[in-house]
């Protein structure tokens, strides 16, 4: 199995050099003092040669020693990848949201059984520290709702058609700023801020939430004519994702709201924005960009370096992702 990898230098293998991915490993190699990126996985071989090993399949990855698993590819069979390594005591960062919604609770339990540790700040929020703050939210005192503007894409197609953009037109910047994939049903009809509030309603309220049962209104050519509607009387429609505890238990959907100008939600662009409600009547609000290279890519950093703290004040262990 090898040596372990000193406490003070991570030693990383990434799963996916899309945009967030490139991003992440050419951070990695400029902290080369606290980590050793060890291995890459994507598609095609990468433009730039280096000594930094490349495979095509990401499952290859597993057969390397490494402290920490980053996935950034989205596919479908990054839930096994995920679940071997941590079955093998191998750290795990992911911005995989629906996989993380939909498999949190048993991800975290194999975590614990191993020791291994699951993080996906960048799964919400982007540069925006959704979770974290959430969780600290709920750590002073009962959370009576959250709710905020949390896909990047909607938002920026929204705030374009607002001032007169069609639909296509506004999709169009929201790919040329990064933002938007190819296929971007996801961001339009709410399942990915369905998936994120999931995720965000777990740490509010302890409460586990089927991404697919909570209802969601679609951004499409009618709700950008309603929006350019609303501009006109001075307001902004906005996709809001909001969970709350009622007197039934947690309550969630994703709803195609107009806000008054000036409203806390009313984001504009790439904007995300996270309001806190708690019992006690006080409420916080952050702000931040939600998407593309470089936000996600700090939220995955974040995690790298809180892993990389824990790990200096833990007792040393190996963490090999070997069967």
């Amino acid at each position: 199995m090898g040596t372990p990898s000193a406490p003070s230098r991570l030693r990383v293998v990434l799963g996916g050099l899309g945009t967030v991915g490139s991003g992440v490993a050419s951070e990695l190699r400029r902290q080369s003092g606290r980590f050793e990126l060890a291995a890459v996985s994507s598609r095609t071989r990468p433009a730039e040669r280096d000594e930094v090993p490349w495979v095509r399949d990401p499952a290859e990855l597993l057969g390397l020693q490494a402290d920490v698993f980053v996935e950034l590819t989205g596919a479908r069979e990054a839930r096994g990848w995920i679940r071997a390594a941590l079955a093998r005591g191998c750290d795990v960062i992911t911005a995989h949201k629906e996989l993380v919604a939909q498999d949190q609770a048993a991800l975290e339990a194999l975590a614990a059984s191993t020791g291994a540790r699951l993080r996906f700040s960048a799964a919400v929020g982007g540069a925006l520290p959704a979770l974290e703050s959430v969780r600290r939210a709920a750590s002073r005192g009962p959370v009576r709702c959250v709710e905020g503007v949390l896909n990047s894409t909607s938002n920026l197609v929204l705030t374009r058609g607002e001032a007169g953009s069609s639909l296509e037109a506004a999709l169009a910047a929201a790919r040329k700023a990064g933002l938007a994939e190819r296929d971007a049903a996801r961001d339009l009809d709410g399942r990915d801020a369905a998936c994120k509030l999931a995720l965000l309603a777990r740490e509010a309220f302890g409460a586990q939430l089927s991404p697919a049962r909570i209802p969601c209104d679609a951004v499409d050519a009618v709700l950008l004519e309603r929006a350019q509607r609303a501009r006109e009387r001075g307001a902004s429609v906005r996709l809001v994702a909001r969970a709350r505890r009622g007197t039934h238990g947690v309550s969630a959907e994703v709803r195609a709201i107009e806000l008054p100008d000036g409203h806390p939600l009313a984001a504009q662009g790439i904007e995300n924005r996270l309001r806190v409600d708690s019992a006690d009547g006080s409420s916080e609000l952050w702000t931040a960009a939600g998407a593309g290279r470089h936000p996600t890519g700090v939220a995955v950093l974040a995690d790298l370096l809180e892993l990389a703290r824990t790990r200096a004040t833990a007792t040393a262990r190996p963490r090999a992702v070997r069967a």
